[in-house]
């Protein structure tokens, strides 16, 4: 979270120092910024039962933690989907031309896009890696050195997968407010 407000694409984003006139950095923001947001709060339940069951052995949790992951991985495809789709979107007029303000939306799309691709290629062997460690479980403690990388890398992986929707999350909101889309009744801080 840190990384990305302090970045300066998030900055040139500021909404307080952007003039009306800029175009909106992504078609799909408000989209966007849901389906990534939900992404970031659906990793959270999932980390939560798949550390139940790595600490407790709770079989309740192994098998929440793998029902769950197809919510996960469906809402994380799609806000990646979206940020890839839509970052090659032209936001130019209706002749085409290009944003008067390139630098700073191209910057944006260009880290969406890039953000959207490391997601779906991270949450796909994230997917693979867990039904891995399933396959090769023998038990809470690890029988071989293959299946404890399997197990380490599902949890390394799923680490990953957390920080990316998070900065995902983040510059798509920052993203949405710049293109001045707040909701209805919104007052956005």
């Amino acid at each position: 979270s840190l990384a990305m407000y302090l970045s300066s694409t998030y900055q040139s984003l500021n909404v307080t120092s952007s003039d009306a006139t800029q175009p909106p950095v992504h078609d799909k923001t408000r989209i966007l910024k849901a389906m990534s947001t939900g992404a970031m709060h659906a990793l959270w339940p999932q980390l939560v039962f798949g550390a139940m069951y790595r600490h407790a052995g709770s079989a309740h949790a192994l098998y929440t933690h793998m029902a769950f992951a197809f919510v996960v991985t469906g809402l994380a495809i799609v806000a990646g989907m979206i940020a890839i789709g839509d970052s090659t979107t032209n936001t130019g007029g209706a002749s085409g031309a290009p944003p008067a303000k390139p630098s700073t939306s191209s910057s944006a799309r260009r880290w969406l896009a890039l953000l959207g691709y490391a997601i779906v290629l991270c949450v796909g062997l994230q997917f693979i890696l867990g039904w891995a460690a399933f396959a090769t479980h023998s038990g809470r403690e690890a029988a071989s050195i293959g299946e404890a990388l399997v197990r380490t890398a599902h949890q390394a992986n799923g680490a990953a997968l957390l920080g990316l929707t998070t900065a995902l999350a983040l510059l798509a909101r920052q993203a949405w407010r710049a293109a001045g889309k707040p909701g209805r009744g919104h007052v956005s801080a």
